[in-house]
């Protein structure tokens, strides 16, 4: 019996050690890419923000407020400390009305911003974020490559959004650690344009998975009560 409590408080002792290591280390699970239709864009996004544990992004730039017909958004700083900047001086990306002009794209509301495609889009942040999303229109499959602000990156690819010319996709991510910069590369979807709407980003404090105190309890009594019984044994 003895040996029993002995080995139970040994294993729980080790399943919390274990429990308490990989709550340290376990922050938003990085890995979860949303990335769907238009039409199931709003459940999608529901989905979205209840893993992050947040009602709203802390900021949503869906270009109809603050902007106008024709307004030149790349180089300049937009809400949240987001700017949007190309390599190339060739590129540009401009608030829109018209939906030809992105491949008959539909847009979230009445504006979205034009990307001309063949270049790369850099969407840097003044701070560090771990959640971004856009609406993203009229382009085959891309990619999009994340820097961190540790210094490390990778490159996740995007399938086809809208490249039909009639419909968009809600690309969305959770990151685990904070994100500098994430760099659309070489949109293409055919036509000259591509289109995106509606960005939505922000931060969430990342807190370790907490340990249950039953747990805890449990697993330090039976080891206390199992070292008790080996100590009397060895008086004994």
């Amino acid at each position: 019996m003895k040996k029993i409590f002995y080995s139970t408080g040994i294993f729980f002792l080790f399943l919390l050690l274990t429990s308490v290591a990989s709550a340290a280390s376990v922050a938003i699970t990085y890995g979860t890419v949303y990335d769907v239709d238009y039409s199931d864009m709003e459940s999608t996004r529901n989905a979205w923000l209840s893993e992050l544990g947040i009602a709203e992004p802390d900021t949503t730039i869906d270009f109809e407020s603050g902007f106008k017909e024709l307004d030149m958004i790349l180089r300049k700083s937009l809400s949240g400390g987001l700017t949007i900047s190309s390599p190339s001086s060739y590129a540009n990306a401009q608030v829109t009305s018209n939906c030809n002009n992105i491949g008959g794209s539909n847009p979230l509301g009445r504006y979205a911003s034009l990307l001309y495609e063949d270049y790369d889009y850099i969407f840097s942040f003044d701070s560090g974020i771990n959640y971004f999303a856009f609406y993203l229109m009229d382009t085959f499959a891309t990619d999009i490559t994340v820097s961190y602000a540790d210094g490390t990156s990778e490159t996740i690819e995007i399938t086809s959004a809208g490249s039909s010319g009639y419909e968009g996709r809600f690309v969305a991510f959770i990151f685990d650690k904070k994100v500098s910069s994430l760099t659309l590369q070489d949109l293409n979807g055919g036509d000259g344009l591509a289109g995106i709407d509606n960005i939505e980003f922000g931060s969430v404090a990342s807190s370790p998975v907490p340990v249950p105190s039953t747990f805890i309890l449990l697993g330090l009594g039976l080891l206390g009560t199992s070292l008790a019984a080996r100590k009397s044994h060895e008086l004994g």
